[in-house]
């Protein structure tokens, strides 16, 4: 991996990593006694909101107070997290032909797919593991267009 590819890899790592850490910040905050806290909780749940329905039932606890985002996309914050840390410590990014994401992506539809038609109800062990390929699978298709976009830039700097 190049330097430009690492440090565009680093930046977006350290950014999903400071929005994983505001997931927890929430109810850490939420707890809070001190007002300035409970304030910027709640404005970090307001920040989650229009990301996720944020249904109580459907998300991860931390001092019995639930996470501002659901076990979902919890789970997809952790999997771009997961991919994005794996490829900026290893110096390793490779692309990956379309049809190795079928499978995952075929999983994910189908899972979401039997919930929506009511074949069963709220399975978080299935939502964590459909949240977390959804995420390594998003984070990858969006690191692979923008290293793709910045090697085209690239050579039309190279040759203009």
């Amino acid at each position: 991996m190049n330097n430009s590819s690492k440090r565009i890899i680093g930046y977006f790592f350290f950014s999903v990593l400071i929005w994983n850490l505001l997931l927890f910040s929430a109810p850490v905050m939420t707890y809070s006694q001190l007002p300035i806290l409970k304030f910027s909780g709640a404005f970090l749940y307001l920040l989650f909101d229009p990301v996720c329905h944020q249904l109580p039932e459907r998300s991860f606890y931390f001092f019995d107070i639930p996470f501002p985002v659901c076990i979902r996309c919890t789970s997809i914050y952790f999997g771009s997290l997961f991919l994005l840390g794996f490829s900026f410590i290893s110096g390793q990014f490779q692309t990956l032909p379309a049809k190795t994401l079928l499978l995952p992506a075929g999983f994910i539809f189908l899972e979401i797919t039997l919930e929506k038609a009511g074949l069963y109800q709220n399975q978080p062990l299935l939502r964590i593991l459909s949240g977390f390929l959804l995420g390594i699978i998003l984070t990858r298709l969006l690191i692979e267009g923008l290293l793709f976009t910045n090697t085209l830039r690239g050579k039309t700097l190279e040759n203009g």
